[in-house]
């Protein structure tokens, strides 16, 4: 037998009030939908919650998007936290870089069921059950202020250890018959991740060294498992995507606790996506298009597969060890044959109940390469497909239309060609050559080059474009054949 024990349900990086991209003037409605879509997610939160009867919330920091939050962002919060308690469910909190213990925040009348962990050293709440069984023993803290440099995740370890300063935190008692789940609550960078601050800096051997069975991560905005086995380590993400840069599944994890004969504890985490609005980038494939039709015929049912949703996202559960026990009515492990009622899971919120803004982006070979170059051309084709949208409960709305298609060129007849154009094709294809596959042209060393002929530079970015590009994005070899194929489309007379 594997019983569920209890389930918890661990978000972060809520962001209220935080802008979303503006769509200008396009729509008013879509844009009205837009403005309010990170606090309608936050109620979305608060319905998972209730409706899979967790014990208990996790938000690892950052709820706000700033030090001075808004009122209506700080009472749409409290009043999630409010129906929360309602259903007899607790809120357990760390602060983050953005809503840091320093920030300016109102004088409102909080519920019971709320626990913001403090700053100056790891504390320990035990979560009880019905009858007063402890469930899980809670260790967080939280941001002093916006730039956190000490390694949090290191205090948390030896603070639970019974290391440096044990003596000083508030454990209650607890039977020694009910081993409770151990959770690290945290908003911190695992790994030096360059996309956000620097801050709570640690690598993964920190956490995994820890007497943790689940560390509930907040800061970085991507949803991952960063380890799948025993202790689960999970950054659910950002649950409202705010921009394209933010595209995909957004949600956060429902995880399940199960309690076996032997004592040990078995955790799923399974993703949850609960976004108002969804951002997905589509890629379009305009190879062999020859026509302002025909791609506008691929273009429109590239809108329509952002309105269906995404797959489901891969790997959405991992365990903590041993294979999957199983949810109730679900097949895996030894689940209970006759699971408790309260326990009963809700069927996960379906991606494509939301509604989508979509980027495409055009790729491939085409005759309307020159057409593809033409902002206004762009601007036309997206406002084609916009049309109606705004009026659909279900709207798969075209934020842009984005070209990285390639000129449709004779590239053998060129290069064998006693042209200035054969000649500049056979010095790229020469440097081409040269260039290792996987080169950047940026942070690196010079590439090699031909003998005689100088070696291709890297790029000396400044450090604050560092932290936001990385060598992956410059591809050598993509940046090359780009300007072969620009400065051929120019030579060859096509725009």
């Amino acid at each position: 037998m594997v019983p569920l024990w209890f389930r918890f349900l661990h978000t972060a990086d809520l962001h209220l009030a935080s802008p979303v991209q503006a769509l200008a003037e396009e729509s008013e409605a879509i844009q009205a939908r837009l403005a309010g879509a990170v606090l309608s997610t936050w109620e979305r939160i608060v319905q998972a919650a209730i409706d899979a009867r967790v014990e208990f919330v996790l938000i690892a920091g950052d709820i706000y998007d700033s030090a001075t939050p808004s009122l209506r962002a700080q009472v749409r919060f409290r009043d999630g936290v409010q129906t929360l308690d309602r259903h007899g469910i607790a809120v357990y909190v760390v602060r983050g870089n953005h809503d840091h213990l320093g920030a300016q925040t109102a004088r409102l009348q909080w519920p019971g069921n709320l626990h913001v962990f403090g700053g100056e050293q790891p504390e320990c709440v035990v979560h009880r059950g019905p009858g007063g069984l402890p469930l899980a023993e809670i260790w967080g803290i939280s941001f002093q202020q916006r730039q956190e440099s000490r390694n949090l995740a290191a205090a948390l370890g030896r603070a639970s250890a019974g290391g440096p300063g044990r003596e000083k935190l508030r454990l209650p008692s607890q039977p020694a018959a009910a081993p409770p789940c151990r959770i690290a609550l945290l908003h911190a960078n695992v790994g030096g991740h360059t996309a956000h601050a620097d801050d709570a800096p640690c690598q993964l051997s920190d956490l995994l060294d820890q007497p943790f069975d689940y560390w509930a991560l907040g800061h970085i905005h991507a949803p991952q498992i960063l380890h799948p086995q025993t202790p689960l380590v999970v950054y659910p993400g950002i649950p409202q995507g705010r921009d394209a840069g933010e595209a995909g599944p957004r949600g956060v994890y429902l995880v399940s606790v199960y309690g076996e004969d032997s004592g040990r504890l078995r955790l799923e985490a399974r993703f949850l996506p609960v976004a108002a609005v969804r951002w997905e980038v589509q890629t379009v494939d305009a190879g062999g298009i020859d026509s302002e039709e025909a791609l506008l015929q691929r273009l429109d049912e590239a809108k329509e597969a952002a309105r269906q949703g995404p797959e489901a996202p891969e790997a959405p559960r991992s365990l903590a060890s041993g294979p999957p026990p199983g949810l109730p009515g679900e097949s895996g492990g030894t689940p209970d044959p006759s699971p408790a009622p309260t326990l009963a899971l809700a069927p996960p919120p379906d991606p494509a109940a939301s509604p989508a803004v979509v980027r495409l982006v055009v790729q491939g070979a085409t005759p309307l390469y020159g057409l593809l170059q033409s902002p206004e051309a762009l601007a036309a084709l997206a406002e084609q497909l916009r049309a109606g949208e705004d009026s659909r409960p279900d709207f798969a709305w075209v934020e842009s239309i984005q070209s990285q298609a390639r000129p449709a060129l004779d590239l053998p007849r060129i290069q064998a060609s006693a042209t200035f154009a054969g000649e500049f094709v056979r010095q790229i294809g020469l440097a081409l050559e040269a260039v290792p596959d996987g080169a950047s042209a940026v942070l690196g060393a010079a590439s090699p080059a031909p003998p005689g002929a100088a070696p291709i530079p890297a790029l000396d970015l400044d450090r604050r474009l560092r932290r936001w590009l990385k060598p992956e994005d410059l591809p050598l070899r993509a940046l090359l054949e780009e300007a072969r194929d620009l400065a051929l489309d120019l030579l060859e007379g096509r725009r």
